[in-house]
């Protein structure tokens, strides 16, 4: 460091470590060639509006000095910011305008803005513009929120640089001239203090209305632009902010979230047919069930193309279960499920509620059945818990099969087991005969199992503690859980439902929870439009479902184990196949059936999964064509083809064409219906507003 340096840091030093003292009123102390007069003086310390300060007073400033604004329209002498402009005269419309203004942000790094409304004279339109660093922040003496974190985007100074933007009429062209000074003083020129390009911020509209992903939107735009540019610190903030400004999001129809539920709800009502089946928001009552109190919610739906499915495939299996995590109050979301020709779920139902009891689901089933009143399905499917069918059998009365799911079941049973065995080996050996227990298909070999298994394990100590467990919570329940139990049902698991809420909440919800409700009953509709828009698609054009693919790899299986099999032909439409292993023979019946058009099929057999019948567990209660059936089928191929013709079903042809006709009928009528755009009336404001003043009691 010389000395001329030095001495100009001890001099810069004592200035600041001076008590400060103002300058005198003729001139400035920093900027000895820059003079005014008193009443200068006075203007400018009360005109706020002028736009350029003393560049040379900004960069040679003082700290201490670095918060008072110089104005240099109050100068006398502008000699420097004169140097500094120019004059744009290239533009011909207000299109070219904005085009070069972007141009110049982008290359300079910065951003002007309106400093005052637009200024007519006659012909001609004036537009002042200032940077958008220049000034001073306005901060609130009460405020709800912290100061960010890289601090305000005003400089506390007075940027020098403006433009000026003269819009003249001449006939009908259009002619714009633009004062430009560029110079930028008082800050640094940092992209991450720029808001985003009004032509970008449309341009971000556009792809999230189409429903690109906020992720992929902020990944190619990060690989494009570099982060120099203020288009390249996007983030997931300025996109919600880009959807708050242009109301991309079209669920939310009021700020406030239970009246924007209340307009949903209106919307829907005003529907040709009232897809609401039940609506009771926080604080009202509900004179048809006085067991349901003022703090419950309830909000039940289906549409008319979920009623007509419901009354084609509930006649054989309702599947019921409910999942959390779609909402930020807690509210569970039960969802009614049937299961169509292809073996896949369809939602047929769904309800929204603050809790899950018999006293809640009830008026929501009760509705179902004004609806549909000869709904009398075969088997009911739901997880432990018993208020679900509890309410169904007030409702629609007792079915058939009442069965739980075979995969929940296993679940609470290893982690019972994990929790009183500490016995590794005792451990394993238990969830063996477990396993063992429920793949057992005969009633009678079954209950003697069973009885052998709690008299063995009673006597171990060990294994008490779990047999206790066994007998109370599943003991009296054996029908419920035995495959023995549910042969010819044609399920064995509710995993249709678990891959419903998977969907819901990390397909669509893209695995984070959603806080408002108007946004999670959106995304559930929107899920169950696709849902119905899957089964055309699959009607129409074949689908490769889990079920084909596993018939397939059954088919494979028995062609590799063939040599291990033996099969002896009983009558032209009985066999019975078996195999020797370790002196023991195991043997399976298969039986002929008939023949029809299911899509259910081997293609390679040319076979249905109801054209043969076989007593394994793979066929009787996983529903799925076993290895043993393609096995009779490539051993007699012959007499299965005289059979084939025989036994073909004509009838069972039209109903299927008939069922399928009207289930594409009601799908595309739901698609085709007009989307209500009314305003809500102002009773709908008032109840809001009456329920939402008993919320604020109870919280």
């Amino acid at each position: 460091m010389d000395l001329h340096e030095q001495t100009d840091m001890e001099l810069e030093n004592a200035h600041r470590n001076s008590p400060r003292t103002p300058p005198p009123p003729n001139q400035i102390s920093l900027c000895k060639q820059l003079k005014f007069n008193t009443a200068q003086l006075a203007k400018m310390e009360t005109f706020r509006k002028c736009k350029q300060a003393c560049v040379e007073a900004l960069r040679n400033m003082p700290d201490h000095y670095s918060e008072e604004p110089f104005y240099a329209r109050a100068l006398s002498e502008l000699q420097e910011i004169e140097e500094t402009m120019a004059l744009a005269n290239d533009t011909n419309d207000d299109e070219g305008f904005e085009t070069w203004t972007k141009e110049e942000e982008l290359r300079t790094k910065s951003l002007f803005v309106k400093n005052s409304g637009i200024r007519k004279a006659k012909n001609r339109q004036f537009t002042y513009y200032i940077c958008n660093r220049s000034g001073f922040a306005k901060l609130k003496s009460e405020r709800k929120r912290h100061e960010k974190i890289e601090g305000f985007v005003k400089c506390g100074k007075t940027c020098p640089a403006f433009m000026n933007a003269i819009r003249e009429q001449k006939e009908e062209a259009i002619k714009i001239t633009v004062e430009y000074q560029s110079v930028h003083a008082g800050h640094e020129m940092q992209a991450g203090k720029l808001r985003l390009h009004q032509e970008d911020r449309r341009n971000l509209e556009a792809l999230l209305k189409v429903g690109v992903p906020s992720t992929k939107i902020i990944e190619n735009i990060q690989a494009k632009c570099p982060p120099t540019e203020r288009l390249g610190l996007l983030t997931r903030k300025d996109l919600y902010n880009v959807c708050q400004s242009f109301k991309v999001d079209e669920s939310v129809l009021h700020a406030e979230d239970a009246v924007s539920i209340d307009l949903q709800v209106l919307k829907m009502q005003r529907d040709s047919y009232d897809p609401v089946l039940l609506y009771k928001p926080l604080g009202s009552s509900l004179t048809s069930n006085p067991l349901i109190q003022k703090q419950d919610f309830i909000l039940g739906i289906v549409n008319e193309a979920q009623l007509e499915l419901l009354e084609l495939y509930g006649k054989n299996i309702i599947m019921m279960d409910s999942t959390h995590g779609t909402n930020q109050y807690g509210y569970l979301l039960t969802t009614i499920m049937v299961s169509e020709d292809n073996h896949e779920g369809l939602p047929i139902a769904v309800c929204y509620s603050n809790r899950v009891s018999s006293n809640v689901l009830e008026p929501f089933f009760e509705e179902i059945k004004i609806r549909l009143p000869h709904l009398r399905p075969k088997v009911f499917m739901s997880d432990d818990d018993p208020a679900f069918y509890n309410a169904w059998r007030r409702v629609f009365r007792e079915v058939e099969f009442i069965l739980l799911c075979s995969w929940r079941v296993s679940r609470s049973w290893n982690r019972n087991l994990n929790g009183k065995i500490k016995n590794i080996e005792l451990k394993k050996e238990m969830s063996d005969k477990l396993k063992q227990l429920v793949n057992e298909i005969h009633v009678v070999t079954f209950e003697r199992m069973y009885e052998d298994f709690v008299q063995k394990y009673t006597k171990n100590e060990e294994a008490k503690n779990f047999i206790t467990y066994f007998e109370k919570i599943y003991g009296g329940r054996k029908q419920k859980w035995a495959y023995c139990y549910r042969v010819g049902c044609g399920i064995n698991t509710n995993m249709k439902l678990e891959r419903w809420h998977q969907e819901l909440k990390y397909e669509e919800g893209g695995g984070r929870v959603l806080r408002r409700l108007d946004k999670s009953l959106s995304l559930v509709l929107n899920a169950v439009s696709k849902k119905l828009m899957g089964r055309i698609i699959s009607i129409e054009r074949g689908k490769l479902t889990s079920k084909i693919s596993t018939i397939r790899i059954r088919h494979l299986k028995s062609c590799k184990e063939m040599q291990g099999y033996s099969a002896e032909e009983f009558t032209p439409t009985k066999w019975v196949v078996f195999k020797t292993v370790a002196n023991r023979i195991t043997t399976y019946e298969i039986n002929k059936a008939k023949d029809c058009d299911y899509p259910i099929r081997c293609h390679i057999c040319k076979i249905c999964i109801h054209s043969f019948t076989c007593n394994c567990v793979d066929y009787s209660i996983k529903f799925t064509i076993c290895k043993h059936i393609h096995y009779i089928c490539q051993k007699f191929p012959t007499k299965l083809e005289n059979l084939r013709d025989e036994t073909m079903l004509i009838i069972d042809e039209d109903s299927n064409r008939l069922r399928r006709e009207k289930e594409m009928e009601a799908i595309l009528k739901e698609k085709e219906k007009p989307i209500v755009h009314e305003k809500p009336v102002e009773s709908v404001y008032e109840r809001v507003k009456r329920n939402l003043r008993y919320i604020y009691i109870l919280q």
